[in-house]
């Protein structure tokens, strides 16, 4: 009887070692470095990003000048934190050199900005039956990672 246990306890050795090794060898849970060190296997998951917001621009106010003001206004709409120049010219093209258009402004947290000046221009005259207004264009262009637009608007002063 004694022999037939220890039959028994080899056989049952042996098929729990088969399964222990036929276990390791379906999981794969783990490789072995050069030192023989067994060291988990780690796949990073892929980083996920969302595509740029497209770039917009749109003029929300524009040509506020009247007879009774020295002052003219453009105001426009684009994406938060977006760099913005202005370029004002009158009459066959000339630019104007108000210093209040001069430079790169920054559209603030709702992506609004405007611009509000005393118009100087170099115009000779006004063409025949004007009432002593000329017409104004205003070119705003917009910048923000790596996109570019520009876009006018025309006004009266």
């Amino acid at each position: 009887m004694k022999i037939q246990l220890r039959r028994l306890a080899t056989l049952l050795h042996i098929l729990a070692g088969s399964w222990l090794v036929f276990l390791l060898a379906a999981c794969g849970a783990a490789t072995t470095t050069g030192s023989g060190n067994l060291a988990p296997t780690v796949t990073s998951a892929p980083t996920l990003t969302s595509p740029p917001a497209k770039l917009v621009l749109t003029f929300e106010c524009k040509g506020d000048f009247n007879p009774s003001s020295t002052h003219e206004k453009v105001c426009v709409h684009t994406l938060p934190g977006a760099s913005l120049t202005i370029k004002v010219t009158y009459c066959t093209g000339s630019a104007d050199q108000s210093t209040s258009l001069k430079g790169t402004f920054t559209a603030d947290k709702t992506g609004r900005y405007g611009w509000s000046w005393t118009p100087k221009a170099i115009c000779q005259g006004n063409p025949p039956g004007a009432t002593g207004f000329w017409k104004g264009t205003a070119e705003v262009t917009t910048t923000l990672g790596g996109q570019h637009l520009t876009s006018s608007v025309s006004f009266i002063v």
